[in-house]
């Protein structure tokens, strides 16, 4: 018995000092992600690592040393059926949360460690295997060396949508947005939102074709980006006047004269597209765009 236990940790530790990494020859993981009404969060976990640490501090010591060997955590926000008097901004506790982490992780590794604990039992559903705990309020496993899938609705359906029978959905010029940043939001017909700072009516939500909202990161200085595309140019032409006022009612409160110049190159429209460039952002926005991100990921950043 003593030589198998050894044989095990020997196995164990050879396994853990290799890399265990995984590119997906298609793109981006996400971008089988973002189905119509589906939120989709994306965080570079490297690139938050240097840039801004407190985007991943949580108060679990697992948790951490799991995300210490990420590269990136990628999670989608969506609902069965979205009703006329649902909350806006969107109630994420009411939300099916679904996703990855991925990163230096070996499968045998992860799915031997969940096999063990006592808090996960093993499942089979429609030839998945993956591990729950007792209530099914998390699924989760490894599918494959140096991804981690997680879900509080089906991972058994996350797999095969993401994994197995992975379709793109979202384009690689806006995946690239996305990558490139330290963190980003994605969303195509949205019924809801969840807050990033814009003060826009749902009236106005529901008029976007799709939405990619980020955040970049140059010398300390963050920065926000979007590319919004509405249902028609003179939507896009009246979205751009409303954030343009926006801006400019919070510059007057502040006692701050508008640079109306600065302001067209930082918003602006092409054709049904609104454009936010290079708009600096405060501490205080930074950190409700980073609330949120992390109340996204169902606290796991």
């Amino acid at each position: 018995m003593k030589k198998w236990i050894l044989l095990f940790v020997v196995v164990v530790l050879l396994l853990a000092s290799c890399k265990h990494t995984h590119e997906f020859s298609d793109g981006y993981y996400f971008q089988a992600m973002g189905e119509d009404s589906e939120i989709v969060v994306t965080v570079d976990t490297q690139k938050a690592r240097e840039v801004r640490p407190s985007i991943l501090g949580v108060n679990d010591s697992l948790l951490n040393s799991i995300l210490e060997k990420s590269s990136r955590i990628s999670v989608s926000l969506s609902k069965d059926e979205y009703l006329e008097d649902d909350p806006y901004p969107a109630d994420i506790a009411s939300m099916d949360i679904s996703g990855a982490i991925e990163g230096d992780y070996s499968k045998f590794m992860i799915n031997t460690g969940l096999g063990f604990s006592k808090e996960f039992s093993k499942v089979k559903e429609d030839g998945v295997k993956f591990y729950s705990n007792e209530d099914r309020t998390i699924e989760l496993g490894s599918p494959t060396n140096g991804v981690i899938l997680f879900s509080n609705d089906s991972y058994a359906e996350l797999y095969d949508n993401t994994i197995k029978n992975r379709v793109i959905k979202i384009s690689d010029e806006k995946a690239k947005l996305l990558g490139e940043s330290v963190m980003g939001l994605y969303v195509r017909s949205p019924q809801t939102m969840i807050s990033l700072g814009f003060d826009l009516p749902y009236s106005v939500i529901i008029q976007m074709s799709d939405a990619v909202i980020y955040v970049i990161e140059n010398e300390g200085v963050f920065y926000l980006y979007a590319d919004i595309t509405m249902k028609s140019p003179s939507l896009a032409k009246t979205l751009n006047t409303l954030l343009r006022n926006q801006v400019v009612a919070e510059l007057k409160r502040l006692g701050e004269k508008p640079d109306f110049k600065a302001l067209a190159l930082q918003y602006y429209t092409e054709d049904d597209k609104v454009m936010i460039r290079d708009r600096v952002m405060s501490e205080s926005e930074l950190a409700a765009f980073e609330l949120q991100i992390k109340a996204a990921s169902g606290s796991l950043i």
